[in-house]
């Protein structure tokens, strides 16, 4: 027959055998006081647990990350005061005609190119570019057959209607209108070609000094470039004596009061 004793938790139950025929039914009491003192497991890892040392907790998360950038706030925008901007008019830009843009010639004709035009006048026209080529090469074979009387006589009938071509371009473009004139050189600057100067409309001052004395240096040295002119005409004068000097500065200072007197 086996026995289980009450023990507290940890005892072990042991088996009591005997003979069946001796065996009797022992009366079993027991004390408190006689009852072994056991430890539990559980109190004592409580207990142990008091003598280690606290977690130290760790610190909440912050919810905002620090490393993210502040927005950039936007500009307030500028308060409307209900007024509407003017729209500046576009102006009209004037419109001129190719009349109006044609430039007369101000370069007077040669002889020779006054007899080219005087044979083409003579004969019908042409309608090929090689047939005018033809006509200026057969024109300028018969120039040659002529006389120089004859080349002079075209020579002097140039000189003649260039004096017409040059009063013609001075009466045209004192008449312009300073519109057309800026149109003019606007295209002409476009095409690489010199502008058009109008003439001033005040009287011209007088001729300085060394400006008349370099007018006559180059008439007794006209071979002399216009640089090497200005270089050696400046020594000339330097050079030249007080006596000399006077000559040119007491015409410059009559030709400037009689500008003043008409003034």
């Amino acid at each position: 027959m086996l026995f289980r004793l009450p023990l507290l938790s940890g005892r072990v139950a042991l088996p009591i055998v005997a003979p069946r025929h001796h065996l009797t039914r022992p009366l079993l009491t027991r004390s408190f006081s006689s009852t072994p003192w056991v430890f539990s497991p559980t109190k004592a890892k409580a207990a142990s647990t008091t003598t280690t040392k606290t977690k130290v907790k760790a610190k909440p998360k912050s919810t905002t990350k620090t490393t993210t950038k502040a927005k950039v706030k936007a500009k307030p925008k500028a308060k409307t005061t209900g007024r509407k901007k003017k729209v500046a008019k576009k102006v009209a830009k004037p419109v001129f005609t190719r009349e109006q843009l044609k430039v007369p010639t101000r370069r007077p004709a040669g002889g020779y190119l006054t007899f080219v035009a005087e044979q083409f006048a003579k004969q019908p026209k042409v309608s090929t570019s090689e047939g005018a080529r033809e006509r200026t090469r057969n024109i300028a074979a018969q120039w040659r057959t002529l006389t120089e009387q004859e080349q002079q006589a075209y020579k002097d009938k140039a000189t003649e209607a260039g004096k017409k071509v040059k009063a013609d371009f001075e009466t045209w473009i004192e008449n312009l209108d300073p519109a057309i004139l800026r149109e003019i050189n606007r295209r002409r600057k476009a095409r690489g070609k010199q502008k058009i100067r109008a003439p001033s409309k005040g009287p011209k001052g007088p001729v300085p000094a060394f400006l008349q004395f370099l007018g006559d240096f180059k008439a007794d040295n006209p071979n002399l470039a216009i640089k090497e002119l200005g270089k050696e005409g400046g020594v000339a004068w330097r050079q030249l004596p007080q006596a000399r000097k006077d000559v040119y500065l007491l015409a410059y200072r009559n030709a400037r009061k009689a500008l003043e007197a008409r003034a």
